[in-house]
């Protein structure tokens, strides 16, 4: 800039305008100058606000492993005790649901049983005070014997009647027969 300011002068002391190139070309190697110090800068404040990001990241990172550790002494051996205790319960549910069970059914069957036992023991007394062959039963033989000896005398009598009728028409034709020859 200083460079800059002197040859500004003597341009403006001498009047030599071969001057100007040489100032344009300074101001803008002044411009791209400025421009780089800007980036550096720019840079700078980047890496700058890198140290905070890299230190929290340091601290996450100890945070982690000392997590993992923990885990490793601590969860996981806790979480396999839980594991092992919820598999037992789940054992002893299972079981205590099964005896349950066991002793519900147990109880049906007896009440079953004893049910079962006084309705054979009623069926046997009933069946054991009386006659195998039932009154009833003998009225209904005797009145169908009877029934059927009426029926048969009926028959034999219709077919007797039927006989005499036959044997008259019989000698009716035997009569005719002999009439005609």
């Amino acid at each position: 800039e200083a460079y800059i300011a002197q040859r500004q002068q003597d341009m403006e002391n001498t009047g030599d305008q071969s001057i100007q190139f040489e100032l344009t070309s300074l101001n803008q190697a002044l411009m791209m100058l400025e421009q780089r110090t800007q980036d550096l800068r720019t840079a700078e404040n980047v890496a700058m606000q890198s140290i905070p990001m890299i230190k929290t990241m340091e601290f996450s990172n100890y945070n982690l492993v000392r997590k993992i550790n923990s885990a490793f002494i601590v969860t996981l051996p806790v979480f396999k005790q839980a594991l092992a205790q919820a598999i037992l319960l789940k054992r002893q549910k299972i079981q205590a649901e099964s005896i349950a069970e066991l002793d519900k059914k147990t109880n049906e069957m007896l009440l079953k049983n004893a049910q079962n036992t006084v309705d054979v023991s009623k069926m046997t007394a009933k069946m054991a005070s009386g006659s195998s062959i039932q009154i009833e039963t003998l009225e209904k033989t005797w009145a169908t014997i009877t029934n059927g000896i009426e029926e048969t005398r009926r028959i034999q009598e219709d077919a007797r009647k039927k006989r005499e009728e036959d044997k008259v028409r019989l000698e009716a034709i035997k009569k005719e027969f002999q009439n005609r020859n």
